[in-house]
């Protein structure tokens, strides 16, 4: 009987090449993943911190037209400002940390929503009322979870 000499591959060999074409897709994936994510916190950074310099734009204003609501010391020292110049203050204490912060302290007029995402704002005002310094905090909630963010701007006027 002749015996056939077939050259081929055989299953280990298919298996290692399996092995090895999944790891490559594997790695691929994963490195599309973490750059698609940062990307994304990096577009929410970006947008926060158009909110905020939103935020001390509206301050800078206030301080040009001599609005004494903002700068006045019987006032709350927690609010925001919207886009017509009108103070909303903060329904409950602002939270130090950013990660206990559950966002019901803000009023309506200072949310704004972006691409799926709300941006919370609030200004914190201290110092005499003669040199009056506003930190601007503007947290969110990651898209896709992960916990919250903050961008903070401080902003001291001079009068």
């Amino acid at each position: 009987m002749n015996r056939l000499n077939h050259r081929g591959d055989t299953i280990v060999e298919v298996l290692i090449a399996i092995v090895i074409v999944s790891s490559v897709l594997v790695g691929s994936f994963v490195s599309a993943q973490r750059s698609l994510t940062a990307t994304r916190r990096s577009q929410e950074r970006g947008e926060a911190l158009k909110t905020a310099e939103g935020q001390v734009e509206q301050l800078r204003r206030a301080a040009i037209l001599r609005q004494g609501s903002l700068f006045d010391a019987s006032a709350s020292n927690q609010f925001c400002v919207d886009s017509t110049g009108t103070r909303s203050n903060l329904s409950a204490s602002f939270p130090t940390s950013v990660d206990s912060d559950t966002f019901s302290a803000y009023p309506a007029s200072c949310q704004t929503s972006y691409g799926g995402v709300t941006y919370h704002t609030a200004v914190i005002r201290s110092g005499l009322p003669a040199t009056p310094t506003f930190v601007v905090h503007t947290r969110w909630d990651r898209a896709g979870g992960g916990g919250n963010e903050e961008v903070t701007l401080a902003y001291r006027i001079y009068q």
